[in-house]
């Protein structure tokens, strides 16, 4: 047996693939209306309406993230995933400084430093700080192997930083 890959491997449909997007975020919508969002419920309504608005090329739609994400740091503002939600759009919006402080603010409220690590290196590269970025990647990469942090480290070297 042949395969024949011309046509592409095979994929959900977009139109199924959409609509089960909009599916989950009306669930997670529904809680939130509710008041029985859980703290990882809020980070997936965030990171699936912030991905809906970048597939579509929608800025409203990563506009409302944002305002998702707020509304998640005034539902659990000593959670410290609504800090990394708000950090993570204040950086799709280049509001760095505004990120940083969602980042400090997530580690006094005791995040894991595994994932304040990968939040800052991304933050250190996008605003052109290439050797504390890498340093983070290369921290990242000695405490687990993962696809991720060597894909940074590559791309950093490539940079030549």
């Amino acid at each position: 047996m042949r395969l024949d890959l011309a046509d592409g491997p095979a994929t959900t449909a977009d139109v199924i693939a959409m609509g089960n997007l909009d599916a989950r975020m009306e669930g997670l919508t529904g809680q939130a209306t509710r008041g029985s969002l859980t703290g990882d419920g809020w980070g997936e309504l965030v990171e699936l309406t912030a991905l809906r608005g970048h597939v579509l090329g929608r800025i409203d739609e990563a506009e409302r993230a944002a305002s998702l994400a707020e509304a998640f740091v005034d539902q659990a503002p000593n959670d410290p995933r609504s800090h990394v939600a708000r950090a993570r759009l204040a950086t799709h919006f280049h509001r760095f400084p505004a990120a940083l402080a969602d980042l400090d603010a997530a580690a006094a409220l005791g995040l894991d430093r595994r994932i304040l690590d990968e939040e800052r290196a991304a933050l250190h590269q996008a605003v052109g700080r290439y050797d504390e970025a890498l340093a983070l990647h290369h921290n990242a990469l000695l405490r687990r192997h993962d696809f991720s942090a060597l894909s940074a480290l590559r791309w950093l070297a490539n940079l030549g930083a």
